[in-house]
């Protein structure tokens, strides 16, 4: 899309897309291994093995929650920029002054 000159906010959108779909992908993954793969360990007595391996999985909830957040920021950044832009045309075009004769 950058190749063929794209709209930039029609590329953000994309990955945006991708980057969801990839951490939904992630989650579900992690949720399984943590319903199956963890008991299964701690009955074969592999608690501290199960539990060591558990950090890397931390990150990528870690990650997940950051990206979440960045996309929300982004998301209230566009917004404001977008009413910024409307307040200033209205303002240009003289929209909402009202003059009151005395």
């Amino acid at each position: 899309m950058v190749e063929q000159d794209k709209y930039c906010v029609d590329i953000l959108r994309q990955t945006y897309a991708v980057r969801k779909a990839i951490e939904k992908l992630e989650a579900l993954i992690l949720e399984q291994h943590l319903q199956t793969c963890v008991p299964e360990g701690i009955r074969d007595g592999k608690e501290e093995a199960v539990i060591a391996e558990q950090f890397p999985t931390l990150d990528v909830s870690i990650v997940y929650m950051r990206s979440a957040v960045f996309g929300l920021l982004m998301h209230i950044k566009l917004v404001n920029a977008l009413f910024e832009g409307a307040e200033r045309q209205r303002r240009a075009s003289g929209a909402g002054h009202h003059q009151f004769a005395p």
